[in-house]
C-alpha cells in the first residue's frame, strides 16, 4: 500500500480505529480492584519509600522493560510522587525560529 493511500485511509477512520482501540470503553483488570485496597496500602509507614522506589525503577534504563511497565502501572494506581499538580516541574525551553510542516 502506498504511503499516500495509507494516510488517506487512516483519515477516514475514527481516532479509536486509528489507534486500534475498541469503539467503546473496555474494562481493565484494575477496574475490579478491591474497594479500599489502595487506601489500605497508605497505612504502612514505608508507603512513600515504596512509591519512591517504584519511581526509581520507572526511570532506571537498566531495569527490565516489564518491571518498568509494572512499576508505572502501580504508580498510576497509588499516585506518582514525582508529579505535583499544584507545583509542576517546569523546564525552560529557549526560544527559536522553527519550521513547521512539510513545505520548508
Amino acid at each position: 500500500m502506498s504511503k499516500e493511500k495509507a494516510i488517506t485511509e487512516i483519515n477516514k477512520r475514527t481516532e479509536r480505529e486509528a489507534m486500534d482501540l475498541p469503539e467503546t470503553y473496555t474494562p481493565t483488570r484494575f477496574d475490579t480492584f478491591p474497594e479500599g485496597a489502595l487506601t489500605e496500602l497508605t497505612r504502612y509507614a514505608d508507603f512513600n519509600l515504596w512509591r519512591n522506589e517504584l519511581a526509581r525503577v520507572c526511570e532506571d534504563q537498566i531495569s527490565d522493560e516489564t518491571q518498568r511497565i509494572a512499576a508505572g502501572e502501580l504508580l498510576a494506581l497509588v499516585g506518582d510522587p514525582r508529579i505535583n499538580p499544584l507545583y509542576p516541574t517546569l523546564v525552560k525551553v529557549p526560544g527559536a525560529k522553527v519550521g513547521i510542516g512539510t513545505e520548508m
